[in-house]
């Protein structure tokens, strides 16, 4: 059982979360066990620990790092928290640790799987995972034995974090991180109350090996010789040897009979140093075939009269076996059982895909190339841009009033820029996560304070320092307030980039975010949660959901005063046209009502940016939140009301609501608040009048959600195409021409980067609903394919956009044709259409198809 289908068998409420994992793809995370965690508490505080290169690579890789996760997210630093750990030089974090806490039970999985799309779905991993109820299920003797064993287990693996953190390896750990952590072990401290002398006198005990200060096969060796056995054979399972074969070597100069189980074409070793070793006594090699990649790290030891599994995150090589991470090894974590049987764990190497091994050599063996990913198991690096200038991390404490918080950096910093960073020309370089200005903060010398090492002299001439300073939110610029990537500049030098990691109290009211974007981002994640859970979780979500529409109603008041003072200082308002408007919380007990009101505010605030939008203030991006939350909600509900046939849901207010904002007509033409929004920020005048700059700010932050309404509707709302044209008209064809400077699409959108680029932007925008939907087959059955299906959404916008040029005209028929962008296949959506156009477009198209 993987993390998530362990995370998804038990839905009950946990207060934090702790994973360690050596690779980690934030996108991957985020999109699929993010919101595994948050089903258990949509709050829930979550802690990632990863290995510091592939830290880095989350930051820096560009591409796709594997199936379903891009490199880089969206919520690092808000939604959880996410540190690296610093291993020795050349090795590697490479724990497998899930732990979740809660008051009332602890969960814990530690294996081999990492947090990636292949270690939770493709891989075949070995793991062990235990629960802890706070209150036993039974009195019996041998419940209490299991009880104490697994609260014993819990203690070890708290204490090992305790000891991680505190040593040299977790310096590089936030204190966002660090308090989140703190807050999930401490919603576990109740373990300690349990008795677990009961587990030190168990015949078949299990144990928590690290390698922080010792070597995790010596730790077991000593544990045999403790109980006077003597080891007879050994059994090992690992992906990864590395170039030479110590572990083997260690058993087998010893006399102890030694066979390794190797994957065919999988298993990373040198071949020579296989036939080496094969060439002395005691000595064996299996091979198996396996249609999955088997990354499980497994070691059967047996002596005359029981048996001992070593399982975790150690693959076969010295670094992770022989060596401890404060003499140069890796950092690992182990488990280690006993059975007093030796063929106690006999059942692991009978299972498949081991049960088809058969007897090889290294002539006849091939093993993966030590070039391949593989050899990433084996050694970590990290490339500095300049290290005379090292971001350590950078964190943002919120402060429960939410109108600010308290900034901390940790870094260190070159002799000759010390002087320099005392002068007070520091500047922090935040790089938000849209595509928008970098943001920067300049460090004030007064907050900066110089950590002297023990010893009094600095290492390698680099000067460490912390710097902690309070800052105040002001309208139009908060940049921490979002997070992304920082780096710090001193003088000329620029450091390596860190995410930033925002820290928000617990509350019992929703957080400044959630209030100052209006629940665009909350209310859509909710959706399904409100009418598909039950009982507690559907409680809690409603009651989240109240307590924010409260809270937007109550912004109101002191906005009202505010706005008041603004009008007497200035003409231009509020900065970034963000005016907040009067909420009607409706009915907070009906959930109905409740999200129908969330899309009636939702249009109010619309009604409010087509009044105050301007050229200097376009405030495109809070309409673009305001139009996804839209399309989001709608979707959710229009789906949910044929899916659960005794939900009540607001449908007709879902049909007014986008009929309202797209889709409305007047003497003709559309006059919806898109519409009319789009008028006021052009003042009405023709493309060729308007800066360009605006249609760059239109097409990068609206199209995309005008492109995904546009489909919604015509999948939910309309039965054929002569319904669609007959209640629509080209209204979304329109909108979409009057976002761009030649009054139609450019032709570069048709262009193979062009469509990835717009069709990237709506498939991330709708990555967690499309997500949510192919996870639940009462959900897809009354979803359409037409975007669920990457490619069926692809082939959905080329129509749109091949559909908005038609209606165009000739001239826009004659570019596309020209760029050589007409194929086949917009002819034919070009004829198909040309039937439902107005009659006087009709004619001028014709004259040119």
């Amino acid at each position: 059982m993987s993390l998530l289908e362990w995370l998804a068998s038990d839905d009950r409420v946990m207060e934090g979360a702790i994973l360690t994992t050596f690779p980690f793809s934030p996108g991957f995370f985020e999109r699929s066990v993010l919101p595994a965690l948050r089903s258990k508490r949509r709050s829930i505080r979550t802690a990632v620990l990863v290995d510091e290169g592939q830290y880095e690579e989350s930051i820096t890789s560009d591409t796709p790092t594997e199936t379903l996760g891009q490199a880089t997210g969206n919520a690092v630093g808000q939604a959880y928290h996410f540190s690296p750990i610093q291993p020795p030089i050349n090795r590697t974090f490479h724990p497998k640790v899930h732990l979740l806490t809660g008051e009332n039970r602890v969960q814990v999985m530690l294996g081999s799987g990492n947090l990636t799309h292949p270690g939770l779905t493709t891989n075949q991993e070995i793991a062990t995972r235990f629960t802890l109820p706070a209150e036993p299920d039974d009195d019996t003797s041998a419940e209490s034995t299991t009880r104490a064993m697994k609260a014993s287990l819990y203690q070890d693996l708290d204490d090992f974090l305790h000891e991680l953190l505190a040593s040299e390896f977790g310096q590089t750990v936030d204190s966002a991180t660090q308090q989140t952590i703190d807050h999930t072990l401490d919603a576990g401290d109740w373990v300690y109350d349990i008795d677990t002398a009961q587990a030190a006198d168990s015949a078949e005990p299990t144990q928590l090996f690290h390698s922080l200060t010792q070597p995790i096969l010596e730790q077991a060796i000593t544990t045999i010789d403790d109980r006077g056995e003597q080891l007879q054979t050994v059994d090992i399972i690992a992906p990864f040897y590395g170039t030479s074969m110590r572990v083997p070597e260690y058993f087998s100069t010893q006399g102890i009979e030694t066979t390794l189980w190797l994957q065919a074409a999988q298993t990373q070793l040198e071949s020579n140093a296989l036939a080496t070793w094969l060439q002395g006594g005691g000595t064996a090699a299996r091979e198996y075939e396996g249609n999955r990649y088997v990354h499980g790290k497994l070691l059967v030891l047996r002596t005359e009269t029981a048996a001992y599994c070593l399982s975790g995150s150690p693959n076969a090589s010295q670094a992770a076996l022989l060596s401890a991470a404060d003499s140069g090894g890796n950092i690992e974590t182990a488990l280690f059982r006993r059975k007093p049987t030796p063929d106690g764990f006999d059942y692991l190497l009978n299972a498949a895909p081991f049960d088809t091994a058969t007897s090889t050599n290294a002539e006849v063996f091939e093993p993966a190339d030590l070039g391949s990913w593989f050899d990433k198991e084996g050694a970590s690096t990290v490339d500095d841009p300049d290290p005379t200038v090292r971001l350590t991390n950078a964190s943002y404490h919120r402060y429960g009033s939410f109108d600010g918080g308290k900034v901390k950096l940790y870094g260190q910093v070159a002799a000759e820029l010390k002087s320099v960073l005392d002068d007070g020309n520091g500047t922090l370089h935040i790089e938000a996560r849209e595509d928008t200005a970098t943001d920067t903060y300049g460090l004030s010398a007064l907050d900066l304070e110089w950590i002297h090492d023990a010893e009094g002299s600095e290492a390698d001439d680099l000067h460490r320092f912390e710097y902690t300073s309070r800052y105040v939110e002001q309208k139009g610029h908060s940049p921490f307030k979002s997070g992304g990537v920082a780096r710090l500049s001193v003088g000329n030098t620029t450091s390596n980039p860190r995410w930033v990691q925002v820290y928000t109290p617990d509350s019992d009211a929703p957080t400044s975010e959630e209030v100052t974007d209006s629940g665009t981002t909350a209310v859509p994640e909710q959706v399904f949660g409100l009418y598909l859970s039950e009982g507690e979780d559907r409680e809690t979500i409603h009651n989240s959901l109240s307590a924010l529409l409260q809270a937007l109603k109550s912004r109101s008041a002191p906005q009202e005063a505010a706005e008041a003072r603004d009008s007497e200082e200035s003409d231009t308002g509020a900065r970034g046209g963000l005016r907040l408007t009067d909420w009607n919380t409706g009915s907070t007990q009906d959930r109905q009502d409740l999200l129908a009101t969330c899309l009636q505010n939702w249009q109010t605030e619309l009604r409010t940016y087509v009044k105050q939008t301007s050229q200097s203030e376009p405030c495109a991006a809070a309409v673009g939140h305001r139009l996804r939350a839209i399309n989001s909600v709608s979707l959710q509900l229009l789906i949910l009301d044929a899916a659960v046939p005794d939900a009540t849901v607001p449908k007709q207010e879902v049909v007014n609501c986008l009929h309202d904002v797209y889709t409305e007509r007047a003497n003709g033409r559309i006059s919806g608040l898109l519409e009319q929004y789009l008028y006021n920020l052009k003042r009405g005048k023709p493309a060729s009048e308007v800066p360009e700059e605006i249609f760059e700010t239109l097409q990068s932050e609206l199209v995309s959600h005008l492109v995904f309404g546009a489909i919604v509707m015509d999948a939910h709302l309309a039965d054929d195409t002569d319904q669609y044209y007959k209640q629509y008209g080209w209204a979304f064809e329109q909108l979409i021409n009057e976002c761009c400077p030649a009054e139609h699409p450019p032709v570069e959108w048709f262009s193979k980067s062009g469509m990835n680029e717009l069709v990237t932007r709506i498939t991330e925008d709708t990555a967690s609903l499309r997500d949510t939907l192919e996870n639940s087959s009462r959900l897809r059955r009354h979803a359409d394919a037409r975007y669920l299906s990457e490619s069926r959404l692809r082939d959905m916008t080329i129509e749109l956009l091949t559909r908005s040029v038609l209606y165009a005209g000739p001239e826009a028929i004659r570019a596309l044709r020209n760029a050589g962008h007409s194929d086949g296949n917009l002819e034919r959506i070009f004829e198909q259409r040309l039937e439902y156009l107005p009659g006087d477009k009709r004619r001028l198209v014709e004259s040119v198809l």
